[in-house]
């Protein structure tokens, strides 16, 4: 089956408001970040659960503050009627001088240029390791 222009352009629409929300994150810029996600968004991790919009807002800033630098390798992305799915191996340095290391996939849901949900796949025992504080688990 062939793709006709116009979902093409919405193919390609929906992957570069995918990948402009990691080129935010790895610049460490949550404004940018706010401005991609649609007012009702939602954002699932197995094993932490499903956030809205503010809730994830500021994970993703905890996460910029706990980190010095943020550097993603895409690996693949695929587009579909409004979904993206990017492979992302993600390198960190922590502001306490470790390195984060984790693959990831996400699968983002586009509509009117914002992204409504994103489910994140990692491995969530390294990253509960690396982002719980000694003796407890951090919000």
């Amino acid at each position: 089956m062939q793709d006709d222009d116009s979902t093409k352009t919405r193919k390609t629409e929906s992957r570069s408001v995918a990948l402009s929300l990691l080129e935010a994150l790895e610049a460490g810029d949550i404004q940018a970040i706010g401005r991609l996600l649609d007012p009702e968004a939602t954002w699932f991790i197995p094993g932490f659960g499903e956030f809205d919009r503010e809730t994830i807002l500021g994970k993703l800033a905890n996460t910029i503050t706990a980190t010095d630098s943020r550097q993603f390798e895409i690996l693949n992305t695929i587009a579909e009627d409004g979904a993206v799915a990017i492979e992302v191996r993600g390198r960190f340095r922590m502001a306490d001088g470790r390195d984060y290391h984790n693959s990831y996939h996400y699968l983002f849901r586009v509509s009117d240029g914002l992204i409504t949900h994103c489910s994140e796949y990692m491995d969530t025992h390294l990253a509960r390791a690396i982002f719980s504080p000694p003796g407890g688990e951090k919000d």
